[in-house]
């Protein structure tokens, strides 16, 4: 009953899951323009954009957002305003936006002179506004306004709150135009402290008078930066962040700005304008817009919504107790601790540890079971021995019976023809040794264990037969036995008469008489040497490598977590070395596997004769390999190793009489440096190997915690790389290619771009290469494949003109089997004629499997695909290659032509490879074309088509159409 109703629990789960997403993509898309008074990279205008998507990303909204920048601190004059106003016509001509978002002063001038014209009747949200004229507000219902104020007088009490012993306030502000109300009132306020307090004010001071400033002042003058605080060489307001420098964020004084994005470069922070509160506060607004509120409903928000905010840094730096902060204080860039930062970490270790405890206490149970099997065993022969004893004490009745009494003697005989066959019949040698005469007896059992004939003198068995170095311990079983009446116990190698090594256990008790007196010891000697054969052969398999013979990663931990503890109580250094091999894949998949353990096999041995006698070489896995230094005193040592190992290699192995050749790639960890436990040094040494084969290769790297932070990020990437298809994180940007004689765009081509909710804007060169690594770039690179297609045919379906859409296509998507097919399945589908699609491929893709490849691009070519040659000259160059491909066009690389200008040799390069291409039937792309200079020079040298900023930098989709629908010429 309980199943069905989880069941139907988790089934109107997945429906109402199904009904919400289906909802929230069929609403209706709500547009809403972002105009920022400043330029993107202004850190303000950044976390009011920031503010701003938080409110949007967290409701269920379908928005469209567009940001536009107006970058006024560069440029305000009226013909910049109008021209940005005509590209505003331009470019929103077709489009119609619900709600509009300004933010400061400029923008909000900005529309209130352009806005009737240009969006008319649109509700129009105003943050970051210090001035506002009443006048603005009327008629206007449409018109919501997010309040931004300094709080001045909050400030001065913070700060004499937190930092008692302040008696100067050196205050640093401007005449620009927001700069100069500031500045005026803060003046006005601090004129109420002017009694126990002295005032410093500067306007428009130059960064390095501000700098004096600070080296010369004493700790009780607290520096305040309200807007526009300081002025650079060339005359430009700037703000601390811009900055970066050490004498702000190491300054010997406190340090105040009123500006949340100064925290971090030394300021200690207090009652801050949050840009990030104020873009946060007009999303509201127009959310509430967009959702259908009236207007009138909507009140303004007069109290700027600032925010207590301070620097953990300086906090610590000028010993700020967090209690003395006012209530709600937000602390940022706090040291965290180790769990909280690892949390996960800390949980998955404890997970693997419970699993080895557990994995422990089963082999515990294996190993107890087998002890109690041995003891039974044992107990077995004991009672075997017991056995004899009531033998021997029968014989000493009979022979007293036999003196007595002759008329017994048949019964005697009987009793002796008994224990004659039970000797006979045990598989043991049982002997009798007289502590009294030294006589003693044994069976002939021994000799057929053994091979030597039966003795008579108990100790003749140490003397000759016992192999020396087990006769101490031999002797220190029977003293212990005879001196403390103990059962005699011991286990010892002999040398039998063929000269093999054999291992006996023999057992024996003691025979004492009523006054405790030892009488005679009674015992039996077993062959053990198969079980001791057995257990050498257990635990070969338990701490040995079966291929290489070497150290199995467990026991070799084993030992390095010794080393560790010894080393700990003498305040000794140890190393630890993990080495793989490159691309010893390629080995197994051409030679097969047998020849590959045969090649591990060889390099075990020559690991041994590489590294110092005092250290341990192990297997870790696959083709990696471990190497323990017990002890070093100088860091050259390890260098002078890692060297020898890498000399090693160069040597080629000889395997069915062919010479191969491999290296390896070698990253170390040094204790306690590194680490303390032999789980972290391994995991630090895995680290800097693979920065190792990062850099090339064939290298050693040491470890530093530099690369663990980078591994993490790394981590982070290749986490949600995996899941950025599915939650559609993709878009394709596009960047014309354009003939250079006419100045027409003749393609384009399609540039991949990833925005991750976490991670934000990811570069292509950081989540490209982990994408080739771990396999994603094939379900990646078919992405990009059908979404060109798509919106090629759409193009082309608008009537729009040009040749082709160039895609880039990873070696790894390109040798798949089915990759041609796959390019036939995506044009059938987008209905796309296959010469407007045109396929760019780097020289990388040549070394490997060249014949393959290269049919593989005639058949494309056969098809009508066009070929591009990507990153000429980057890579490794072959005109042997060039002129076998089948391609249409190659394109220069960015590299070549930066320099064409100023570099002769490079411009040398360049025209040759041109002529060189117009020979062999190619078109020439130039990339990387950014200045006028570069375009005459291409032009001249007879170069057909350019690509790169000059023109335009990659657009989205929607842009790239407008390019294409105003044909303008772009040269």
């Amino acid at each position: 009953m309980k199943k069905i109703k989880l069941f139907i629990c988790i089934f109107f789960l997945v429906i109402f899951a199904v009904f919400k997403s289906n909802s929230v993509d069929a609403a209706e898309v709500k547009n809403i323009l972002v105009i920022h008074s400043y330029n993107e990279g202004f850190a303000w205008t950044n976390s009011l954009s920031k503010g701003i998507d938080s409110v949007f990303d967290a409701s269920f909204t379908n928005v469209n957002i567009k940001y536009d920048y107006m970058d006024l601190k560069e440029n305000s004059s009226s013909d910049y305003l109008d021209n940005f106003y005509n590209l505003q016509k331009m470019k929103y001509s077709n489009i119609k936006f619900d709600v509009i978002i300004a933010s400061d002063n400029g923008a909000m001038d900005y529309l209130i002179k352009y806005g009737d014209k240009l969006f008319p009747d649109i509700p129009v949200v105003f943050c970051g506004i210090n001035e506002i004229n009443p006048s603005t507000l009327l008629n206007k219902p449409q018109y919501k306004f997010v309040k931004e104020n300094l709080e001045v007088e909050e400030m001065i009490k913070n700060i004499i709150s937190i930092l008692p012993n302040t008696t100067t306030f050196n205050v640093y502000g401007s005449n620009s135009s927001s700069g100069e109300n500031d500045f005026n009132k803060i003046k006005t306020i601090s004129s109420r402290y002017t009694s126990k307090y002295k005032f410093n004010f500067y306007q428009n001071t130059p960064i390095e008078k501000v700098k004096d400033d600070i080296r010369s002042s004493n700790k009780n003058t607290a520096f305040i930066f309200i807007t526009d605080p300081f002025l650079d060489e060339s005359g430009h307001y700037r703000y601390i962040n811009n900055l970066k420098d050490d004498i702000f964020e190491n300054s010997p004084v406190p340090l105040f700005s009123f500006w949340d994005f100064d925290l971090g470069y030394g300021p200690i922070g207090g009652k801050v304008t949050s840009g990030f509160y104020q873009g946060e506060e007009a999303a509201k607004i127009a959310l509430k817009i967009i959702s259908g509120a009236p207007l009138k409903s909507i009140l303004q928000v007069s109290d700027s919504p600032n925010k207590y905010m301070f620097d953990y840094a300086q906090l610590k730096n000028f010993k700020i107790s967090p209690k003395v902060l006012p209530k709600g204080s937000i602390i940022i860039n706090e040291d965290y601790s180790f769990f909280q930062r690892y949390k996960w970490l800390v949980v998955g270790t404890a997970i693997v540890f419970l699993f080895l405890i557990t994995t422990i206490s089963l082999l515990s149970i294996i190993v107890h079971q087998k002890r109690k099997n041995e003891i039974e065993l044992n107990n077995s022969y004991e009672e075997l021995s017991a056995v004899h004893e009531e033998l021997t004490a029968t014989e000493e009745e009979l022979r007293a019976q036999y003196e007595e009494l002759q008329e017994n003697e048949e019964i005697l005989r009987n009793s002796e023809e008994r224990y004659r066959l039970a000797i006979e019949g045990a598989n043991d040698a049982i002997w009798e040794w007289n502590l009294l005469n030294n006589s003693f007896f044994i069976s002939e059992k021994w000799t057929e264990i053994t091979g030597h004939d039966v003795f008579f003198n108990f100790k003749d068995i140490y003397s000759k037969y016992i192999y020396p170095e087990d006769i101490a311990s031999v002797e220190k079983d029977l003293n212990e036995a005879i001196n403390n009446n103990k059962i005699y116990k011991s286990e010892f190698r002999i040398i039998a008469k063929d000269g093999s090594i054999k291992w006996l256990a023999n057992r024996g008790k003691l025979l004492t008489n009523s006054d405790g007196r030892a009488l005679k010891m009674a015992g039996s000697i077993t062959d053990i040497t198969e079980r001791k054969l057995n257990e050498k052969q257990i635990k070969q398999i338990a701490y040995y490598d079966v291929v290489t013979n070497l150290p199995n990663r467990y026991y070799f931990m084993q030992k390095f977590k010794e080393v560790l503890n010894s080393n700990s109580l003498f305040n000794k250094n140890s190393a630890l070395m993990f080495l793989d091999l490159d691309e010893f894949k390629k080995i197994n998949d051409t030679l097969g596997h047998d020849k590959g353990d045969h090649l591990l096999k060889e390099i075990a041995i020559r690991l041994n004769d590489s590294i110092p006698l005092n250290s341990i070489a192990g297997r870790f896995g696959g083709d990696e390999f471990l190497i323990l230094v017990p002890e070093f005193d100088d860091i050259k040592e390890l260098e002078v190793i890692c060297n020898n190992l890498l000399n090693m290699f160069k040597e080629p192995f000889i395997i069915d009489g062919e010479l191969n050749y491999v290296t390896t790639s070698i990253g170390i960890s040094i204790a306690p440096i590194d680490g303390e436990k032999p789980e972290a040094l391994l995991k630090n040494a895995d680290t800097a190997m693979y920065r190792a084969k990062e850099q090339g290769k064939n290298q050693y790297c040491f470890f530093s915690y530099s690369m663990g932070k980078e591994l993490m990020k790394k981590i982070a990437v290749e986490n949600n790389l995996r899941h950025a298809l599915e939650n559609e994180e993709f878009e394709l940007y596009y960047q014309p290619q354009v003939n250079l004689f006419n100045g027409k765009i003749e393609g384009m081509e399609a540039l991949i771009r990833w925005n991750n909710k976490e991670l934000g804007f990811v570069p292509p060169n950081n989540f490209i290469p982990i994408a080739e690594k771990t396999g994603l770039i094939v379900p990646i690179g078919n992405w990009v494949l059908e979404t060109a297609c798509k919106q090629n045919r759409l193009w082309l379906d608008k009537g729009l003109s040009y040749n082709s859409l160039a895609i880039n296509v990873s070696c790894i998507q390109f040798i798949r089997p089915d990759f041609i097919d796959k390019v036939k399945d995506v044009l059938s589908s987008a209905n796309l004629q296959s010469t407007f699609l045109e396929i760019e491929i780097t020289e990388s893709l040549l070394m490997e499997s060249t014949e393959d490849n290269i049919n593989k691009l005639k058949g494309l070519k056969a098809m009508g695909v066009r070929i591009s040659l990507d990153d000429f000259g980057t890579g490794y160059s072959s005109l042997n290659y060039l002129r076998q491909l089948p391609m249409n066009v190659l394109k220069i690389d960015r590299s070549f032509v930066k320099e064409i200008c100023d570099n002769t040799e490079q411009r040398l390069i360049v025209d040759v490879i041109i002529n060189l291409s117009h020979k062999l039937g190619y078109k020439v792309v130039a990339e990387g074309v950014e200045t006028k200079e570069q375009l005459e020079l291409l032009k001249a040298m007879g170069c057909d088509i350019g690509q790169g900023y000059y023109f335009s930098k990659p657009v989205t989709a929607e842009n790239m159409e407008a390019l294409l629908m105003r044909n303008e010429k772009l040269t």
